[in-house]
């Protein structure tokens, strides 16, 4: 038995697979389980991901770091603890970003700190404290725009 197909309902069948196709595409593309990760989550956990460690500090450019030495910074989901902070960094606080891209954060004391860099393993912190503290007969902090470099293992 032969069948003779009319060109006409050939075409058309055709344009309705082809439509069909089309219209599922954007549909089976967009078949990705893993939610997208908001930039808050993904700088949180890099930034909670261990302990921080002071590698450089400069201050309006001049260096620094010697004021800051063994300068460590361990953040959590809402919170920080620092080790030879001085006054710049206290030995507890909060914080939490101050939008969605992550790139500031507000400490409860109301400093804000600025996330210049950050990779698994370094972190660069820029922020600008007003205040000089002196206490025990040397500098505890300097004013000026603060540049801290942060590493970890």
């Amino acid at each position: 038995m032969t069948f003779t197909f009319n060109k006409t309902i050939l075409k058309r069948v055709q344009q309705v697979s082809v439509l069909i196709l089309c219209l599922a595409f954007p549909f089976l593309s967009g078949c990705n389980n893993d939610p997208e990760l908001k930039e808050t989550d993904r700088v949180k956990a890099i930034l909670i991901d261990g302990a921080w460690t002071m590698q450089s500090v400069l201050v309006s450019g001049v260096d620094q770091t010697a004021v800051y030495i063994g300068l460590q910074i361990n953040f959590s989901a809402t919170g920080y603890t620092a080790q030879h902070g001085g006054s710049v960094w206290p030995a507890s606080g909060t914080w939490e970003f101050t939008d969605e891209t992550a790139k500031t954060i507000m400490r409860n004391d109301g400093l804000s700190v600025s996330i210049v860099q950050l990779e698994q393993k370094k972190l660069v912190l820029g922020l600008t404290w007003n205040k000089t503290t002196f206490g025990s007969g040397r500098v505890n902090s300097v004013s000026g725009a603060h540049t801290f470099t942060l590493v970890r293992p």
